[in-house]
């Protein structure tokens, strides 16, 4: 993908997204950290443009408030910032969790002990648990699993 596609987030799927043929249902936009945000900014971008929505989106460990607003990041001042930034992020999560309740959006934050920021990179029960939880999720939301459900 070249770096003007990464920045825009547009990346290869535009031409896609354009096909008649593509059912914007069966789409998933998911990332992790950095690349959270990105999945975030481009859902909004698609719906500033016009397009409609994906079936669903799948945002882990997301800095959605870059003005660092929340209360974790002064009260966890001072941790080791590899092992303290996903708990730095838990309140700006939060918020960002129950506004897009209040928007309606079927929303769901999962909050596990000691899980690092991206996770433990295979392995843990608690990487199981989350594992499930987003294919539950996905398979919910996703056309093909709404479908597969109905018949």
């Amino acid at each position: 993908m070249d770096p003007g596609r990464r920045r825009d987030g547009r990346g290869d799927d535009r031409p896609r997204s354009d096909d008649a043929r593509t059912d914007p249902e069966s789409i998933a936009i998911t990332g992790t950290s950095a690349g959270a945000n990105l999945a975030a900014a481009t859902v909004l971008r698609a719906r500033d443009e016009g397009l409609p929505p994906p079936g669903a989106v799948a945002l882990w460990s997301p800095s959605v408030d870059l003005t660092r607003d929340g209360d974790t990041w002064y009260t966890l001042d001072g941790l080791d910032p590899i092992i303290g930034l996903h708990m730095r992020l838990l309140s700006d999560t939060v918020r960002f969790h129950r506004a897009l309740r209040r928007a309606g959006v079927d929303a769901r934050l999962h909050v596990y002990e000691a899980m690092t920021h991206s996770a433990f990179f295979g392995g843990t029960p608690e990487e199981a648990e989350v594992g499930a939880e987003v294919r539950a999720f996905l398979h919910e939301h996703l056309r093909r699993g709404k479908e597969a459900d109905d018949a």
